[in-house]
C-alpha cells in the first residue's frame, strides 16, 4: 500500500478532543493542487492516547467542506477506554477507498468526557498550506496551516510488481517477495 500522508515521529504538542471543546480534529485539504486531492484513502492511522477517564466512542470520518456531510465513514468504532496511556497509531479503515476532494476533512471524532489526545506538530510537516490542521468546536471549524497531525494515510493499492508477504501460492506459504514456489515437491 502506498502512503499518501506520512507525518510520523514524536510530535511537539497535542490537542484534546471532548464534548466541552473540540469534537472533531484532523486534516483539511486546502487547494486543488494539494498532494492529497484526487488520491484514494483506504486507511487512516492518527496517533491517539487517553488521559484521565474518557467515556464514549472514537470514530473517524471524511466530511465534505461545503455542507459538512459525511462522505466516508471508517469501519472501526473504538471504545475510548481501550486507548493506551501513551501515543500510538489507531487504525481506521474503509471498506471501499474514497477519492479525496479539495476541501475534504479527514477527522477523528469524539464527544465524550475529557480524556482523548491527538498528537500534533506545531510546525508544517506536509504540503504547506495545501494540507492543514482542522478542528470543530463551538459549532464551527478553525484551521491552522502551520500545524499537522501525526498520522499516516494509505491508498490501499498494492504497488505494481510487489507481492504481499505471507500469501499462499501453489499450496506453499511465501515468506518474502523473493520466494519462489517449487512445483511437484
Amino acid at each position: 500500500m502506498t502512503l499518501i500522508y506520512n507525518v510520523i515521529g514524536t510530535g511537539d504538542s497535542n490537542a484534546g478532543l471532548n464534548s466541552a471543546s473540540s469534537l472533531r480534529y484532523g486534516i483539511q485539504l486546502n487547494g486543488a493542487t494539494g498532494l492529497l486531492v484526487g488520491r484514494d484513502i483506504s486507511v487512516f492511522k492518527p496517533s491517539l492516547m487517553k488521559t484521565g477517564a474518557p467515556a464514549g466512542n472514537v470514530t473517524a470520518t471524511v466530511r465534505r467542506a461545503s455542507d459538512d456531510a459525511i462522505v466516508a465513514s471508517f469501519n472501526e468504532v473504538i471504545d475510548s477506554t481501550t486507548l493506551g496511556a501513551s501515543f500510538a497509531p489507531v487504525t481506521f479503515s474503509l471498506t471501499t477507498p474514497y477519492t479525496l476532494q479539495d476541501g475534504d476533512r479527514i477527522l477523528v471524532e469524539y464527544g465524550g468526557n475529557t480524556g482523548i489526545l491527538i498528537e500534533i506538530f506545531t510546525t508544517d510537516q506536509f504540503n504547506g498550506t495545501l494540507t492543514r490542521r482542522t478542528r470543530f468546536q463551538a459549532a464551527a471549524y478553525s484551521e491552522a496551516a502551520a500545524t499537522d497531525i501525526v498520522a499516516t494515510i494509505d491508498d490501499g493499492v498494492v504497488a505494481r510488481g510487489s507481492f504481499p508477504t505471507g500469501r499462499a501460492f501453489g499450496g506453499r506459504l511465501m515468506n518474502n517477495a523473493f520466494a519462489y514456489p517449487t512445483f511437484g515437491a
